[in-house]
């Protein structure tokens, strides 16, 4: 993988109602299963990733700085910045937008992860460096609440689509765009379209746009995704 930093955005400022209804009225990257918090899961998950930045978006009611600067010296994250937003969005594109408007970010490397899943093997391409965006998958059979990817053989991305199951291949959370000006122009270009078509503004179809104008999106395959919000779907062993 390339040297050049990649800034890591964890939106953590939706309403979590699925969570909320199993952990109680909490923010959700505070809630615990086992020792640990969502937030630090997801701080695992990444932690493969080299020279990192870290931004993290929350509500400004739902603000613990001292909760995230102690995950963060736990897990020796010491690049990080704090972005809160004082209402909520309609979908994650929009408040990864509305949190970088506020920052320094311009055309650096970003992958933005949800704070609800964990995936303790996360495969971090080598070649990432030469793609213009990458989404991590996984495989599933059943249920159709995910965003699904088709690819090609050589694991280049043909087709995305949300809550529509075209493949067995689902989205884990993990998106990357190899330049943050490749987010913002589609966003800036297409946000309203994604809204009127799915009710929120995923960053899933954003990847339509992406391969439409020739850009190149990698697919991988990752084993052992545990979604946090799911308990039913949990296996403690492989969290605690």
């Amino acid at each position: 993988m390339c040297d050049d930093k990649i800034v890591c955005i964890i939106p953590m400022a939706g309403r979590g109602s699925r969570a909320k209804a199993i952990f109680g009225n909490k923010p959700k990257y505070k809630m615990k299963i086992g020792c640990r918090s969502f937030l630090e899961y997801s701080m695992i998950t990444l932690s493969k990733i080299e020279n990192a930045q870290y931004i993290f978006i929350c509500q400004k009611q739902e603000l613990d700085i001292e909760f995230i600067e102690k995950c963060c010296r736990k897990h020796g994250i010491e690049d990080f910045k704090i972005i809160t937003l004082k209402k909520l969005t309609d979908g994650q594109a929009t408040t990864v937008f509305n949190a970088i408007s506020q920052s320094t970010i311009r055309d650096e490397k970003v992958l933005i992860f949800n704070v609800d899943t964990y995936i303790p093997n996360l495969i971090v391409p080598e070649t990432l460096y030469k793609f213009d965006g990458w989404i991590s998958s996984f495989y599933t059979d059943i249920g159709d609440r995910w965003s699904f990817v088709k690819f090609n053989n050589n694991q280049i991305l043909t087709s995305v689509e949300e809550k529509t199951k075209i493949s067995n291949f689902g989205c884990t959370g993990v998106y990357y765009f190899s330049s943050y000006n490749i987010f913002k122009e589609i966003y800036i270009k297409y946000s309203s379209d994604i809204k009127k078509k799915y009710g929120e503004t995923y960053i899933s179809p954003m990847y339509k746009y992406m391969i439409s104008s020739g850009k190149s999106v990698l697919v991988t395959q990752d084993e052992n995704v545990i979604f946090l919000d799911d308990i039913t779907g949990i296996d403690k062993k492989q969290i605690l």
